[in-house]
């Protein structure tokens, strides 16, 4: 068991790539959306002159990895000035793993529906985080 979860680390432990974040919440409120938004950044990892996040799931979830992808290109802009050149979404129970690349138009596509959302639940009192 202990082998299988391991291997969800590789790259890591070959040695090309330096790991900066391994299981950490991000929380940060938003100057632009105004808004709070919390996300857990599983490994966060740099390569080269960009760097990477990768997130662990237990299975497959479409719509949960463009909700985080959303929300991470946010905190990630927002806090490191830079977003990341890819995320990563692994699948525990069927070792899939999911690549997404990044461009500056998903960043910009990003804040425009965080924003409608945040705009959409604030009139219904409640907040988005």
């Amino acid at each position: 068991m202990l082998d299988h979860l391991l291997r969800f680390l590789h790259p890591l432990r070959d040695g090309n790539c330096r790991p900066f974040l391994l299981f950490e919440r991000m929380e940060y409120i938003s100057k632009q959306l105004k808004a709070k938004i919390i996300i857990d950044i599983d490994v966060g990892y740099s390569e080269n002159e960009g760097y990477t996040i990768r997130k662990f799931m237990l299975d497959e979830d479409e719509q949960f990895e463009n909700r985080y992808k959303q929300a991470a290109l946010i905190i990630c802009k927002e806090l490191f000035q830079k977003l990341p050149e890819k995320i990563e979404f692994y699948s525990l129970l069927n070792g899939t793993c999911r690549v997404v690349t990044i461009a500056e138009q998903d960043y910009k596509q990003a804040l425009q529906t965080m924003s409608w959302k945040n705009s959409f639940f604030l009139k219904q009192k409640f907040l988005v985080v």
